[in-house]
């Protein structure tokens, strides 16, 4: 049902309770930064934000703006600089 590790599923298992009991469905797990779902600069295989220094593009240019680049600071494209 639910492909993404670093949310829990909508329904809860036994064991995702007995690890967390303050666990909720579609929620992200304890101690992770972020989900894919929340954006494009979200690492799905870490849960953490993407860094800044790969430089990794989350939009690319087109005729009327300029490229935008996961900042480290969140999961959302930021705004093209």
């Amino acid at each position: 049902e639910c492909n993404d590790r670093c949310c829990y599923p909508r329904q809860l298992s036994n064991y995702d309770v007995e690890r967390n009991s303050s666990a909720k469905g579609c929620q992200r797990r304890a101690h992770t930064q972020c989900s894919p779902s929340q954006g494009p600069c979200c690492n799905a295989q870490t849960c953490e934000f993407v860094s800044a220094v790969t430089n990794q593009t989350c939009r690319e240019a087109t005729e009327c703006s300029h490229a935008s680049f996961c900042s480290g600071r969140s999961a959302e494209c930021p705004n093209p600089r």
